[in-house]
């Protein structure tokens, strides 16, 4: 399960592990979901409703819900309420709230201390001098790198050529073409 887009106020990752244990909690009765694992939703902020598609689908998502953070219960049965969808039944083949007491008093000693809503996390501002300095120096130690292998390329070149010099009179290395031999 991924949830592929979230802007309501609800913290993510307490959103999917509420809806990883509501799921496993439907499994003991339905059976796990062959598909959970590849199960997309999508969340926005607004009042307790969702739809989704019955049986597996192919599109972008395959529950949407749009919540209001305030009611850990009633989002709760909203998202088994989808989550029946998506296992293919139908509306008159199971009740608007799925879940039963019990299960909901499992959720609420589950998460009754978690909060729901995101923790603002403070942005620090980045040091852009520090930071374009770093990368000159790091370019600086790319070229440095670079220029030390010429270097040693030049050498190595160099030295052939006095190889050729030592070896080759100046007719032999200059003159492009021998004569043909006979």
């Amino acid at each position: 399960m991924k949830i592929i887009k979230n802007t309501s106020k609800c913290d993510t990752r307490t959103l999917m592990s509420l809806f990883a244990f509501i799921h496993n909690m439907i499994a003991k009765t339905e059976g796990k979901l062959s598909w959970w694992k590849s199960l997309r939703i999508q969340i926005s902020s607004g009042h307790n409703t969702g739809h989704a598609y019955l049986g597996r689908t192919f599109g972008k998502f395959h529950i949407h819900l749009s919540i209001s953070p305030n009611d850990l219960l009633d989002l709760s049965q909203l998202f088994a309420h989808e989550l029946l969808h998506v296992y293919g039944f139908d509306h008159g083949q199971y009740p608007n709230d799925p879940l039963t007491k019990d299960q909901l008093n499992k959720i609420t000693k589950r998460f009754s201390d978690i909060s729901l809503l995101k923790k603002a996390k403070a942005k620090r501002k980045i040091n852009k001098v520090a930071q374009r300095y770093e990368r000159m120096l790091a370019r600086q130690k790319s070229w440095n790198r670079k220029l030390k292998l010429a270097q040693t390329n030049l050498a190595k070149v160099q030295k052939q050529i006095k190889h050729y010099e030592k070896t080759y009179s100046d007719n032999k290395r200059t003159v492009k073409y021998q004569d043909e031999v006979e």
